[in-house]
């Protein structure tokens, strides 16, 4: 009989923060990204969409719930902030 032994290797890895990981349209430069982001979470969730807290940043269920609200709407699925979709949320 022939005995195995398996080693774990651990691997660490660092936390990357990606507030802003794919281009957003601002349409006006009287706003922040962080600002265009909160009012595009706003929007969504008043359509009924959950982009998780309201923070203004472009996490992962920001990203899923743009990607939801573009795929209803008959958009292209980027998971983006883009001049269609804020035209597509009345934000421009």
């Amino acid at each position: 009989m022939i005995r195995m032994r398996l080693m774990s290797t651990r691997v660490q890895s660092t936390p990357v923060a990606r507030v802003y990981a794919g281009p957003i349209y601002t349409g006006s430069a009287e706003l922040t990204p962080h600002e265009i982001v909160a009012n595009v979470q706003v929007a969504l969730r008043d359509w009924g969409y959950n982009p998780g807290p309201i923070d203004g940043v472009l996490g992962p269920h920001t990203r899923a719930a743009i990607a939801a609200f573009q795929t209803d709407q008959g958009l292209l699925v980027t998971s983006a902030i883009d001049r269609p979709t804020l035209q597509t949320l009345d934000l421009t």
